[in-house]
């Protein structure tokens, strides 16, 4: 017997690790078929058509972008939580929710309705916002409950729609025909997940209650907007200074710059439930560890993007990039273990402080950086207040050892 029972903890240990790991790349197949699916239609626009109209486009992208950080009001980390803490309430917990953000979707449609910018494509914008609103109401509802699967195949049959309409449309695509493909294909996904909605168990509601429910997930909004302006600060300014080809290459480089800084978050996963209670030199083993990991996965990722960019989008940028890629990159690799500390001592505040001030940062070494070294300078800029963030948040870690 006393043979047997190692073997036994053998094999159930092994299939823990088997399960976490099946888990952890379907969550990360998830993740990364959302922005493989504008960069497949970015690639074919580019190609047949030309950069220009994918750079009038990312307009109308960031404006979808900007809203549904408004409207989502921080939900899916507020819900991960809510759902974490009492998951026989989940449904209670959803509709919640949801019914406070449809408010914001009502005031952002009536935005929408009288804005001078789209005009003309009010309709389809609306469809197209409409539709990722639903979607990302749901979103925390397939991470919770881990309906990857679901999300994968819905995703690729999304992403089929697009590829469909726009074989149609191969002939005369304009903007008001790209803006088509992308509401139209929303729709079809968010038909299609619908299903995984939890039963409507809404409590009473009032106006009251609802912003009642915002004021308390206001953090995790907060947390959201400083997150989105740090991570694209630099791709606002490129499209209020530079012009619509230059912000069709630039969108396309951050987009995968973006993807390629969630490589840190996916190989840290299988440690995240545990790095809290390692001790000094298990962390600096595991800092040493993961700093090797980003060293050479950064630089793999930063290769191949630089010879997608010259062999697939066929745009020329000088072997400078690939370094940028890789200093673009790294500060995440310093500094997220430590981040992880911070947050979990009660010093998320200080996160978010510190992620305001890089954004900031950001933004300004933008308007100073572009007109000079115009895309370069938006990279430069993004560098440099990674580098800060890191800086700062390493710092705070120490000073509270």
């Amino acid at each position: 017997n006393g043979g047997v029972k190692p073997s036994f903890t053998f094999m159930r240990d092994s299939r823990k690790i088997l399960y976490r790991s099946k888990l952890i790349s379907l969550e990360a197949v998830n993740f990364v078929l959302k922005p493989l699916h504008i960069s497949v239609v970015s690639i074919i626009i580019i190609r047949q058509y030309n950069s220009e109209l994918w750079g009038e486009f990312i307009l109308f992208l960031l404006g979808i972008e900007m809203l549904l950080t408004f409207v989502n009001w921080g939900q899916k980390p507020f819900l991960i939580r809510e759902f974490s803490r009492v998951p026989s309430l989940i449904g209670i917990s959803w509709s919640k929710a949801f019914f406070s953000r449809i408010i914001l979707l009502m005031f952002s449609l009536v935005l929408i309705s009288i804005s001078p910018f789209i005009s003309g494509y009010k309709i389809i914008f609306s469809v197209w916002f409409i539709s990722r609103c639903l979607t990302s109401f749901i979103e925390p509802i397939i991470q919770f409950n881990r309906k990857y699967k679901w999300s994968i195949l819905t995703e690729v049959f999304s992403l089929g729609v697009s590829l469909g309409l726009l074989y149609l449309f191969s002939n005369d695509l304009d903007l008001g025909g790209l803006l088509l493909v992308f509401a139209l294909s929303s729709l079809v996904k968010v038909l299609l997940i619908v299903p995984l909605v939890p039963s409507w168990k809404l409590p009473s509601m009032s106006l009251q209650k609802a912003m009642l429910a915002l004021s308390i997930s206001f953090p995790f909004f907060a947390l959201s907007v400083s997150g989105l302006i740090q991570t694209k600060g630099d791709l606002y300014m490129v499209t209020a200074l530079l012009d619509k080809v230059d912000i069709a290459k630039y969108h396309i480089i951050i987009g995968f710059l973006v993807l390629g800084q969630t490589i840190s978050s996916i190989v840290l996963g299988p440690f995240q439930k545990n790095i809290y209670r390692f001790k000094e030199n298990e962390i600096k083993g595991l800092k040493t560890s993961y700093f090797k990991i980003g060293w050479i996965s950064t630089s793999i990722f930063s290769l191949g993007l630089f010879l997608v960019l010259k062999l697939i989008y066929q745009f020329e940028f000088p072997i400078l990039y690939l370094l940028l890629f890789v200093a673009y990159l790294m500060p995440m690799y310093f500094y997220l273990i430590e981040s992880y500390f911070l947050i979990k001592n009660g010093l998320e505040r200080k996160v978010l402080c510190y992620t305001i001030i890089a954004a900031i940062i950001d933004v300004v070494l933008c308007f100073a950086l572009i007109p000079l070294f115009e895309l370069t300078g938006a990279l430069y800029s993004g560098i440099l207040s990674r580098i800060i963030l890191a800086r700062l948040i390493v710092f705070s870690y120490k000073k509270m050892k």
